[in-house]
């Protein structure tokens, strides 16, 4: 009897694996290849095998803008039936990628460019993040920011402060400020490093070297970080520091029959640039050497000075009248001769003259 039952129990385990066996071997449903969407479906998801919907409008920039390095520039667009107002912002040139926003969705972001970005058309690209293949393209141009200088200064005189003015457009960032002689060397740094302005102008103020002959310099600005911007002003003529005696009055001699040399009374007087001070040396430069008139005497006030002083009568040779600066002896005068007129007759007119001096020792 107990064989009788495990028998029937084998065979009741066998029909059991059996019956696995063919229900692992029917086909399977297909009931989920057909479901129908559900009805909250997220809209936004891209059905590859549906055109394209809506539209992108890029509003700003205009087309062909000029955009400078170093610039912030706004990028506003509008979105019109599209799944999302999700999108990228990107510049492409030559095949190369510049992103400018990788996600945003409020219709509008910024982009600074770099001062060392590379010139050229770009194209603005805004592309829907929801479907690639709407965008927005819109072209600007790049260039480089760019520096002018519109004046190097009103009164160019050497030793003197003037004030150099410039425009610029985009951000080359601080400048440098440089004096260049008419070999192109560098003969004064103005401003290693100052801000380059604000409002698209700038200016800084300059001391003029000192000079002793007229030259012609080149005043130059360039970026610090980007040399390559930069731009010059040419023919600077800076005019040295100048005292300028005026005409003097000419001499009259006595009748010989006087047997007196003349000590004639003079007035000196002399024009001079603001930016010499202190006191100057008068001299009369005669055959015989330099005679000091005045070895120390206020050089004056407001751009006039003068001196009176006594033209010794044996000097009647004549001489060269010197100004010249004590605190900087380069700076002189021009020569003034001391003119002579022949005797002047005891009661005859002033153009009247007669005869040489007879009293002349020098």
């Amino acid at each position: 009897m107990t064989n009788i039952l495990r028998n029937r129990l084998l065979l009741l385990l066998l029909s059991l694996s059996v019956l696995s066996c063919m229900a692992d071997a029917l086909p399977q449903s297909t009931s989920s290849q057909s479901q129908i969407p559900r009805p909250n479906a997220d809209p936004n998801v891209l059905n590859p095998n549906a055109p394209s919907q809506g539209k992108i409008t890029i509003s700003l920039p205009v087309s062909a803008a000029t955009w400078y390095t170093g610039t912030d520039q706004r990028i506003e667009w509008k979105c019109e039936g599209t799944l999302s107002n999700r999108v990228a912002v990107d510049l492409w040139k030559d095949a190369k990628k510049t992103v400018i926003s990788e996600e945003v969705v409020t219709g509008r972001t910024a982009y600074k460019l770099p001062v060392a970005m590379q010139e050229g058309t770009y194209e603005l690209r805004v592309t829907s993040l929801s479907d690639s293949r709407v965008l927005g393209r819109q072209l600007v141009n790049v260039q480089l920011a760019k520096i002018h200088i519109i004046s190097s200064g009103d009164q160019l005189l050497s030793g003197s402060f003037n004030r150099a003015t410039w425009v610029f457009q985009g951000d080359p960032g601080p400048v440098r400020l440089a004096l260049l002689d008419d070999k192109g060397s560098v003969v004064q740094i103005i401003a290693a490093s100052i801000p380059i302005g604000s409002g698209g102008t700038g200016s800084a103020p300059w001391y003029m070297p000192k000079t002793y002959v007229p030259l012609n310099y080149t005043l130059m600005i360039n970026s610090v970080a980007f040399p390559n911007i930069q731009d010059k002003f040419q023919n600077v003529h800076i005019d040295p520091l100048k005292i300028k005696v005026a005409e003097q009055p000419i001499i009259y001699w006595m009748h010989p029959q006087s047997k007196t040399p003349v000590n004639e009374e003079m007035h000196t007087s002399w024009f001079y640039d603001e930016g010499i001070a202190g006191q100057v040396k008068i001299e009369l430069l005669t055959s015989s050497g330099a005679l000091t008139i005045a070895a120390g005497t206020s050089i004056g006030s407001g751009g006039k000075g003068s001196f009176s002083w006594t033209y010794p009568g044996e000097y009647c040779s004549g001489g060269l009248i010197k100004v010249t600066s004590l605190s900087d002896p380069n700076i002189s005068s021009n020569l003034v001769p001391v003119r002579f007129a022949n005797y002047r007759l005891p009661g005859a007119p002033d153009t009247s003259f007669h005869g040489n001096p007879l009293y002349c020792t020098k």
